[in-house]
């Protein structure tokens, strides 16, 4: 198997478990969700956003197979869009800082619009 392959597979696996943990561990859990989107992120920046979008892909494939739609959305939107903007800022010689504040601002317009529509 070559070694792009797994380690796409691995941050796939990591970033799922990672989420599950978090998903369960109660008020420890949302320290978890902040590292979440880090195997992705690490992923993009070692090996491209090619590897980074495959990874969320098969992420999203597999929350849609364990936990239906509604897992699917919630990931993509809290985490998935991090997860790709981030290193794509980075690869495009952003500095970190403005990357980082352009990131956390997609993350809270995403929650604001989650409030909203479940008004």
């Amino acid at each position: 198997m070559p070694k792009s392959l797994l380690s796409l597979l691995a941050a796939a696996v990591i970033t799922l478990l990672l989420q599950s943990v978090a998903s369960g561990a109660g008020p420890i859990g949302v320290l978890l969700n902040l590292v979440v989107p880090f195997p992705i992120v690490y992923l993009a920046m070692r090996q491209g956003l090619r590897a980074a979008g495959l990874a969320t892909a098969l992420v999203l494939a597999a929350l849609l197979a364990l936990g239906g739609p509604t897992s699917l959305l919630a990931y993509l939107l809290q985490f998935g869009s991090v997860s790709l903007l981030l290193p794509a800022l980075l690869l495009k010689s952003w500095s970190w800082d403005r990357a980082v504040v352009a990131t956390l601002g997609l993350a809270l317009f995403q929650s604001l619009g989650i409030a909203v529509a479940l008004e």
